[in-house]
């Protein structure tokens, strides 16, 4: 994906009621500034090749929080950070003073790193991740402020539980990035299953939907499939994996009181930051 910044024509910064989320993402950062609660002024997304956690990372990071564009008194500017590794724990067993010690049974915790927590609304559960502590103290210095940090699959379970209230019917969701995609499985409303997974080329990624439909039992010609993140309907991803499941499709839009009117081929890839407000 190319790198951009888009903003809509009648944009006029420094606004008081403007809201701006980020994202940190295994390959790049994007944003998007809300002028209204619905109303979405201005996208951004910038690619990187560093790894997550390395000094050049953080150097791209820094620099991407110093355009003009985000050196703006938000009134509120979140974080949404995009981590796998992640831990989904039922609300009735979790206990946050031995959050580290239930986090690091089934992921690993690098030097620098600290656990974080999410509770989930319309999930009796908490969402465990790694946050990176020199990412936090990035944003926290380029953008003037302490951002309040949010798990991207905290906003995406959030974002296909709510969905899924409304369809009424069993529904998969898969939320693309570069390198790992998050899944969901709800029905009536209710969360049955999430996890996440690691792929590296188009052929991966397919084998890996369909072991996880015939596990939960789905039958692919007729399970609805909604893809959001970094795909787009003209992808191999989305193709490929059309040739096993007719009903995937990427997703159009969220509600029609969104007003996203940018190319409708990046909403997709902007999907959780708008979910976000499901979370704060």
């Amino acid at each position: 994906m190319r790198n951009f910044i888009l903003t809509t024509s009648d944009y006029a910064k420094n606004t008081p009621e403007q809201s701006a989320v980020i994202a940190l993402r295994p390959d790049g950062f994007s944003f998007l500034i809300r002028t209204q609660p619905h109303s979405i002024a201005a996208v951004g997304y910038v690619s990187t090749a560093a790894a997550p956690q390395s000094a050049q990372y953080e150097q791209e990071l820094r620099r991407f929080l110093q355009q003009e564009l985000l050196q703006q008194s938000f009134a509120q500017c979140s974080i949404l950070y995009a981590a796998q590794a992640v831990s989904m724990v039922p609300g009735e067993f979790y206990s946050e003073q031995h959050r580290t010690e239930v986090f690091t049974l089934t992921q690993a915790l690098e030097s620098g790193e600290t656990v974080a927590q999410q509770a989930l609304r319309g999930v009796d559960a908490v969402v465990l991740y790694a946050l990176p502590q020199n990412s936090v103290n990035t944003c926290n210095e380029e953008l003037h402020r302490e951002c309040r940090f949010f798990p991207q699959a905290a906003s995406f379970i959030e974002r296909s539980v709510a969905h899924n209230t409304l369809v009424r019917r069993k529904m998969l969701s898969i939320s693309v990035e570069s390198f790992y995609f998050d899944i969901v499985l709800a029905e009536n409303g209710k969360l049955l299953f999430y996890n996440n997974f690691s792929f590296t080329n188009v052929n991966e990624f397919v084998h890996i939907v369909r072991m996880v439909c015939e596990q939960l039992q789905l039958v692919p010609q007729d399970v609805e499939i909604e893809l959001s993140g970094k795909i787009s309907a003209a992808s191999n991803y989305c193709k490929s994996l059309q040739l096993f499941f007719p009903h995937a499709q990427v997703v159009q839009q969220l509600n029609n009181d969104i007003d996203f009117s940018f190319n409708p081929l990046l909403f997709s890839v902007f999907t959780n930051l708008i979910s976000l407000q499901l979370c704060e």
